[in-house]
């Protein structure tokens, strides 16, 4: 699995009592992280993915643009990236229509989920509090905390956009 600190090692945020921390999808540590675990792009699936993906086609020009767009990365892309999605995004796409959430669910099955933590929920805090996603946007935030605490790429079709995140 690619170290996900190797993102975040040149940030000049991070302090030295932090150095001995863990990566928390791969298990290394930040200190001893070698290149080697720079294997592959990592990329997290927000909900809007699998919606797109599995939704029936769409009427609308824009969705339907979209949902053509998801498909196509999913085809030809998606075996670039190591990809990871997150119990939120699993919970989301697990409501609605009982058919429609299977389909979703099924499109996210085997990818890996990161956890929501005490991390990610103050890292979202922050975000609506300064100003940089709207308060009813707060499962947004949640979202692009997730990912920038895994310093993953977060790749979404939703209110966010398509953003590099990085710890």
């Amino acid at each position: 699995m690619r170290c996900h600190f190797a993102l975040a090692a040149g940030a000049s945020h991070l302090d030295r009592s932090a150095q001995d921390a863990h990566c928390k999808p791969c298990g290394c540590v930040r200190s001893t992280h070698r290149l080697n675990c720079l294997i592959m792009k990592s990329v997290y699936i927000e909900t809007s993915i699998p919606s797109y993906l599995t939704a029936r086609p769409s009427r609308d020009v824009r969705t339907a643009a979209w949902q053509q767009i998801t498909v196509q990365w999913w085809e030809q892309a998606r075996q670039h990236y190591e990809l990871f999605t997150s119990e939120l995004v699993v919970s989301e796409a697990g409501e609605g229509s009982p058919e429609a959430a299977q389909r979703r669910l099924a499109a996210l099955h085997g990818i890996p989920e990161l956890v929501v933590d005490s991390e990610v929920v103050a890292l979202a805090a922050k975000l609506i509090a300064d100003g940089g996603i709207p308060a009813e946007a707060d499962v947004d935030a949640l979202h692009v905390a997730i990912a920038t605490v895994q310093a993953v790429i977060c790749y979404s079709l939703g209110t966010v956009g398509i953003s590099t995140m990085r710890r």
